[in-house]
């Protein structure tokens, strides 16, 4: 839902004919078209989610009964990514990765046991959200602890624990499995069930229809994931957790990011972050919550777009590399995955910062948001500008040690950022209010960015180091360049007098052809040290 790796989707590193392509072509180790595929995905994904804030935003506004929704949508999605999701990628798809390709009915048996521990954690957790939805409104967003609508609205909700963990488990082997894109097409039908059920009942039902078809996009995609391991010959009994296997084994694996609540996994670490936007901002006036979500939305789209799909694709390949113990491949797939992951963040990251108030007038000028509102948000998206830049080197970096399974590495590193979130936060929101919040996941993502480098520098060859850093110098010096320029388009007394689109485009135009020119005189430069 809002800002998640679970609006990611991974593509297929192999074929799924056979034990003999899929080993080739994890060897070929190129995981561009995968990731294109993937990024495709999320970008049909995006679209939605984004066509779905546009009409909450359109129907209903920002106020009471949004927030509402937005905390109880929050609290499930939140229990599944802190104690179970973060863990996948680190716990689950290398090995899995591993145990398919070498021997496929073994495969398939330690994930039918892996499967039964997980639906049966995850009812257990639909069933204390049930029981005690007021309980957890007051821990997850204390400003609204006495609102009765949102512990309503999370007894409804509170199915889709179980329907989250089984839905992206069975996601998960299927990018184990080579058929990534089947992660991809999670997101895609939740956010198109939830569009339709707002298009088709959401002035008369209102906020009722977020409800109906956030429940209805869960279940969908769980049957469209069953269905699909079905076809592709998964008909594995779910095993008994509680025997010895490796199955359990890989559950035990996952544990340690439980306890942690999921810090450390770029997924939880997210989710953590959304647990302290929805904190932070219940006590601030009514409305906040909904826009930082907005701009949460906006931040993420290219996040998901650019890092989700290049670090989940990158993923299998890097795992099957390091367990042949070639560092030499992995620093190099590292590298260039880095490269290609800044080359298309840093113009965002620009145009965020430096136009952020024209891009919230341009998609939410004919919604129920005030004027005031509108311009709220146009802070708050700057504000966002270097979260966007951070969290996707984060998914990069992140797929690196997860392949290594370093799991202590990467609790520690999510713990750092953590806290240095909570510390920002606290201090921006009294001087800022939820422009402060932004801010300070932007603060705390670029922090966690750095130690995750820190922590990755030390394992590569040094000729892996060498490029990383001297691709990373270029591309910076091209954004800076690009900033330089739209900072003098816009400043132009001619410009400034144009109608508002023209106004935007003509700066926008030249600060991306100033980066684009960067990065061409640099061509050489770049072939040269990754030859």
């Amino acid at each position: 839902m809002f800002r998640s790796t679970t609006d990611t989707e991974p593509f297929t590193f192999a074929g799924i004919d056979g034990n003999c392509r899929a080993e080739s072509e994890v060897k070929g180790s190129n995981f561009l078209f995968p990731a294109a595929r993937l990024g495709g995905l999320t970008l049909v994904s995006s679209a939605l989610g984004l066509a779905r804030e546009l009409l909450i935003a359109r129907q209903l506004g920002a106020n009471r009964s949004t927030d509402a929704y937005l905390v109880a949508v929050s609290i499930p999605v939140l229990m599944y990514a802190l104690f179970f999701g973060s863990g996948l990628n680190v716990s689950l798809v290398p090995r899995l990765t591993v145990l398919l390709a070498n021997d496929q009915q073994r495969g398939h048996r330690v994930f039918a046991q892996f499967l039964g521990g997980a639906a049966l954690c995850s009812r257990a957790g639909s069933c204390i959200l049930l029981a005690l939805p007021q309980m957890f409104v007051r821990m997850f967003a204390p400003g609204m602890a006495q609102s009765a609508m949102a512990g309503e609205f999370l007894r409804i909700l509170a199915p889709l624990v179980f329907l989250f963990v089984v839905t992206y488990a069975l996601g998960s082997f299927h990018c184990a499995s080579g058929r990534l894109g089947q992660w991809g097409v999670i997101p895609v039908v939740q956010n198109a069930m939830l569009v339709s059920a707002l298009l088709v009942a959401g002035r008369v039902w209102g906020v009722k229809a977020l409800l109906l078809g956030t429940l209805a996009g869960a279940l969908l995609s769980f049957l469209v994931q069953a269905r699909t391991a079905r076809n592709n010959n998964f008909s594995e009994p779910l095993l008994n957790p509680f025997q010895a296997g490796e199955g359990r084994d890989i559950l035990i694996g996952m544990l340690p990011f439980a306890v942690v609540g999921g810090m450390g996994g770029d997924f939880g670490t997210s989710q953590v972050d959304i647990f302290l936007i929805r904190f932070f901002a219940s006590s601030l006036a009514p409305g906040s919550i909904t826009l930082l979500t907005l701009g949460n939305k906006l931040m993420g789209l290219p996040v998901l777009l650019i890092g989700a799909a290049l670090g989940l694709a990158l993923l299998p390949g890097l795992s099957a590399t390091l367990s042949r113990g070639d560092r030499k491949e992995a620093g190099r797939q590292l590298s260039e995955a880095w490269f290609y992951a800044l080359v298309l963040i840093c113009p965002v990251a620009v145009i965020y910062f430096d136009l952020s108030a024209p891009v919230v007038r341009m998609i939410f000028r004919n919604t129920a948001l005030a004027q005031s509102q509108l311009t709220g948000l146009a802070e708050i998206l700057r504000a966002y500008a270097g979260a966007v830049m951070g969290l996707v080197l984060v998914y990069i970096l992140n797929s690196f040690l997860a392949a290594q399974r370093r799991t202590r590495a990467l609790i520690a590193a999510g713990l750092i950022a953590i806290q240095c979130d909570v510390a920002l936060m606290i201090i921006l929101r009294a001087r800022l209010g939820a422009r402060g919040i932004a801010l300070a996941i932007s603060v705390g993502s670029l922090i966690y960015c750095a130690v995750l480098l820190g922590l990755v520098l030390i394992e590569l060859p040094v000729p892996s180091r060498r490029l990383l850093l001297e691709r990373t110098a270029l591309v910076l010096a091209g954004t800076v360049a690009m900033h330089g320029g739209l900072i003098m388009a816009t400043g132009v007394e001619s410009i400034q007098f144009l109608s508002s689109y023209r106004g935007t485009l003509l700066p926008l135009l030249v600060g991306i052809t100033i980066y684009l020119a960067f990065i061409g005189v640099c061509r050489t430069r770049l072939q040269a040290t990754n030859a």
